[in-house]
C-alpha cells in the first residue's frame, strides 16, 4: 500500500485501468454505472498520468499487471484495488470488498493468473479506449507541458538569463480534441511567437484539422 501526495489528484478519488484491455475496460464502465455519486475519476494506464504513477510504484508502464485505484490518498494494487473500488460503492457491493482479508498466498496468485492471460481470455481492443462525450467529464484532466531549459547556436550554450521564456501547453479539450498553445518570449525583446490549434481524427485513424 502507497500514499501519494495529497496534490497527486486534488484528493480526488480515482482509477486507473488498462484502455486497450476488454475486461478493464468493463470494469471501468462497471465503476461508471454504480457509482452515481461520482466520487472516482478515472485515467487510462496509458495517459501521461497512469504512466507516472506505474513508473512511480516500479510497475511495467506497458504491460499493465494490475488497475490502481486511489481512495484517500492511498494507492491499492490487484485484488485490493477491486476491494477499495467495492467499498466506495453505494448499497451493498461493499459485500465483495471482503476479498481483502483473503491470505496474500491465495490472492495475489490467483490476481496474476487472470490478469497475465486477460488478453487471451477476454481480448484486446487495437488502440486504446477513447471516452465519448457523456464520459469525458469523468476523467481526470491531462495536460502536458514543456518548457526551454536550455539552447545552443551553433554549439554555444545561450545564458540562461538570455534563454526564450517558452511554453508549449497540450490537453484534450471536452470535444474529444487534441488542442496545443504554443509561445516564445525572449528577454528584452517580447514575444516571439505564439500559435494554437487542434487535431482531431476520423474513424480511421487519420489525423484531420
Amino acid at each position: 500500500m502507497t500514499t501519494l501526495a495529497n496534490d497527486a489528484a486534488d484528493g480526488q478519488d480515482f482509477i486507473v485501468f488498462d484502455g486497450e484491455c476488454v475486461l478493464c475496460s468493463g470494469f471501468f464502465r462497471f465503476m461508471v454505472a454504480r457509482d452515481k455519486a461520482q466520487r472516482f475519476k478515472f485515467a487510462t494506464a496509458q495517459s501521461p498520468l497512469g504512466q507516472r504513477l506505474y513508473s512511480h510504484l516500479g510497475l511495467p508502464t506497458r504491460d499493465f499487471e494490475t488497475n490502481l485505484v486511489v481512495t484517500d490518498g492511498v494507492v491499492h494494487q490487484r485484488l485490493d484495488a477491486f476491494a477499495a473500488a467495492m467499498r466506495k460503492l453505494p448499497g451493498y457491493w461493499w459485500v465483495l470488498s471482503v476479498c481483502r482479508f483473503l491470505p496474500r498466498i491465495i490472492k495475489d496468485p490467483l490476481y496474476y493468473v487472470i490478469a497475465r492471460n486477460r488478453y487471451a481470455i477476454f481480448g484486446r481492443s487495437p488502440t486504446c479506449m477513447i471516452p465519448d462525450k457523456t464520459l469525458q467529464a469523468r476523467f481526470l484532466p491531462e495536460r502536458l507541458e514543456i518548457q526551454i531549459t536550455r539552447l545552443s547556436l551553433l554549439r554555444v550554450p545561450f545564458p540562461k538569463v538570455l534563454l526564450p521564456q517558452s511554453k508549449t501547453e497540450e490537453w484534450q479539450d471536452d470535444e474529444g480534441r487534441f488542442r496545443f498553445d504554443v509561445s516564445a518570449r525572449m528577454p528584452l525583446v517580447g514575444a516571439l511567437i505564439r500559435y494554437q490549434g487542434w487535431l482531431t481524427f476520423d474513424h480511421a485513424g487519420t489525423r484531420v484539422d
